[in-house]
């Protein structure tokens, strides 16, 4: 059997980033912690392409923040 590797994304802006740079989303929910029950949950397949561009994402906003 074989074990899927997943990684959720609660920020739309990144989730949006990621599917333009190639990353493949496996699913859509809704977000439980959300209250209002008006958010949802990006889970995208977890492999070397994600970790590469969501480590692109991560070195861009830590850029803006220590420019601030």
């Amino acid at each position: 059997m074989e074990e899927k590797s997943c990684k959720i994304v609660r920020n739309a802006g990144v989730a949006r980033k990621l599917l333009k740079m190639g990353c493949v989303i496996v699913d859509i929910k809704k977000d439980k912690e959300d209250e209002t029950g008006k958010k949802s949950v990006f889970v995208f397949k977890k492999d070397d392409h994600f970790d590469e561009m969501f480590g692109k994402i991560n070195d861009e906003l830590n850029a803006i923040k220590t420019a601030e």
